[in-house]
């Protein structure tokens, strides 16, 4: 079961995924501090062990605060992204973080990943605009074999109902969206 699979059921089980309960500043304000505290562990832990626990814990905190976000369903395409920009960087010294030999650093043109497709709020574009974005995305993930017409009109008649994403609502779309940007 993947690491996102398990934060869900964890936070499903306690009744506060990001359906059930709106996250708050008040709560971003506790995930922060938790974060620091695991890199706190981190950073005084004398042993591998210790180590790792604190890595893992580390991890099920900004996990679940992307859960709770409701970004979790985007966060594996997100760090594809990032892994995918980070290997276009190369090996050397960061003045930033105390010029580690080792570290990334980001050449001469060098471009971030773009995250904005990932996190828009579906909820505030009309279904026309809802609908160029599915259109478009649509076409980038057969344009690169990641999904076949088949499985894409599979996909639409049994999980949503009809014949074509054209003739989708808005709330049919939002589902659409969100599966495509999924796929692999």
């Amino acid at each position: 079961m993947s690491i996102t699979n398990l934060v869900k059921m964890m936070h499903t089980k306690f009744g506060i995924t990001s359906e059930e309960v709106p996250f708050s500043e008040e709560e971003k304000k506790f995930r922060i501090c938790a974060m620091q505290e695991e890199l706190d562990e981190y950073k005084e832990a004398e042993t591998k062990e210790d180590q790792l626990d604190a890595l893992v814990d580390l991890v099920v905190f900004a996990m679940g605060t992307a859960e709770r976000q409701g970004m979790l369903e985007v966060f594996d395409e997100a760090f594809k992204r990032v892994m995918f920009a980070n290997c276009k960087k190369e090996i050397g010294q960061n003045q930033k973080r105390g010029s580690f030999q080792l570290d990334l650093v980001k050449p001469e043109g060098w471009t971030a990943p773009c995250h904005k497709d990932l996190v828009f709020d579906c909820e505030s574009i009309t279904r026309e605009e809802l609908l160029e974005k599915c259109k478009t995305l649509t076409r980038e993930k057969l344009d690169k074999n990641l999904i076949t017409r088949d499985e894409l009109r599979n996909f639409i008649t049994k999980n949503l109902y009809v014949e074509n994403f054209a003739q989708l609502n808005h709330e049919g779309l939002i589902v659409l969206y969100k599966n495509l940007i999924k796929t692999n």
